[in-house]
């Protein structure tokens, strides 16, 4: 079952140094007993001064024990994507989150597509046409 959340949240900085605005909560519920939730986080990219002007949205992966695990991929780099990122989440969250339980946080096309470098190219174009960076 996913579960859709509208709130706003914002938040000092987190403990891991970076501030992040809760868009929409994602919630898995019933396939994964040890990861909870996955949230889509408004992330902050600085520059060598740690300023910051620019933002990405990607994902939080929280178990059960409120541990959090920040993944790079997958994110996107407008707001304006964020349909797809969560139809991205949505469709794939069964692979995302056995991904997500062995540990992984890189390679996600090649979890679903092993070495198949052609369909994992295909992949990951028709998801950037559409806004999402996975890799």
């Amino acid at each position: 079952m996913v579960i859709f959340s509208k709130e706003r949240l914002f938040s000092p900085l987190h403990s891991s140094g970076r501030s992040f605005e809760k868009i929409t909560s994602i919630i898995f519920k019933g396939e994964v007993s040890s990861i909870c939730e996955i949230r889509i986080v408004k992330k902050a990219i600085f520059d060598c001064n740690m300023q910051t002007d620019r933002y990405i949205w990607g994902v939080v992966v929280i178990n059960n024990s409120e541990e959090e695990y920040s993944p790079v991929y997958p994110y996107i780099r407008s707001e304006r994507d964020m349909g797809a990122l969560k139809e991205f989440l949505e469709t794939f969250k069964d692979d995302l989150l056995a991904f997500y339980l062995k540990g992984d946080g890189l390679y996600f096309s090649r979890h679903l597509f092993y070495f198949d470098t052609e369909l994992k190219d295909r992949f990951k174009n028709r998801w950037f046409e559409r806004g999402v960076l996975i890799d």
